[in-house]
């Protein structure tokens, strides 16, 4: 008669079971929500991990404020780009389409150390004088072709509602404190910004470098038009700082 094991076993196996199961401990930590808002913010404004070990950075990606204010289009862009305090040194170039769809076009992207400002007895590819907004070119370039390396070539599909980036067949490299100028010309049309500002005024810069003010040409190497901003995307890294 005093023998009651069957009562007590019942209520402590079964309310002991239910509280500790995993089910609810766990909905709450998923790595779904942790991954996307450390990794996907994160990895646009800060270099990706990728490094050398020759005392250089990783690469980094800059985009140019006035992306959005890219309405204007023209077969080839100039401008100039001048290193702060470390060697930068550009891989890929990112830019944009014109029209409303999506184009098959030739692209070429030339380089040369210095301003793209030519010598005073070559008066090829002059422009208008002017300032400011829409104006032309008052400065002379370096329209023969024989002064500028060639750093891309090749057919891309570019896009009016996006940054394509093309991978440049060699790098560009800025020393500290120095500048070059990046020619990049498209047979369909490149996207820019019209400037605002004067020729070879500063106009966007990241940590590592200023983007100048620059030109638009009518033609490959000939006829610079309306004074333009840059605007899309610089793939680069940096070297050792000056």
């Amino acid at each position: 008669m005093p023998a009651t094991p069957p009562p007590s076993a019942k209520p402590t196996s079964e309310p002991s079971a239910a509280p500790t199961t995993n089910a609810p401990t766990k909905a709450p930590v998923t790595p779904l929500p942790t991954a996307l808002p450390t990794g996907m913010p994160t990895s646009q404004p800060t270099p990706t991990d990728v490094g050398d070990d020759s005392g250089g950075d990783t690469f980094k990606e800059y985009t140019t404020p006035n992306i959005g204010e890219a309405n204007d289009k023209a077969k080839g862009v100039i401008f100039t780009i001048t290193a702060k305090s470390k060697d930068v040194i550009i891989t890929a170039l990112g830019i944009v389409g014109v029209g409303k769809d999506a184009k098959n076009s030739d692209v070429q992207v030339y380089s040369h150390s210095g301003s793209y400002e030519a010598f005073p007895d070559d008066r090829r590819g002059r422009g208008k004088s002017g300032r400011g907004r829409g104006k032309r070119s008052s400065r002379l370039f370096r329209s023969s072709v024989a002064a500028w390396d060639e750093y891309f070539e090749d057919k891309v599909m570019l896009n009016p509602q996006e940054i394509v980036d093309i991978e440049l067949d060699e790098e560009i490299t800025i020393p500290a404190g120095g500048t070059v100028s990046v020619y990049v010309l498209s047979k369909k049309g490149v996207s820019y910004k019209a400037s605002d500002s004067n020729e070879f005024d500063g106009y966007a810069e990241s940590d590592d470098f200023v983007l100048k003010v620059g030109t638009t040409t009518k033609k490959e190497f000939k006829q610079t038009e309306k004074l333009a901003d840059f605007a899309g995307r610089i793939v680069y890294e940096t070297g050792i700082a000056a």
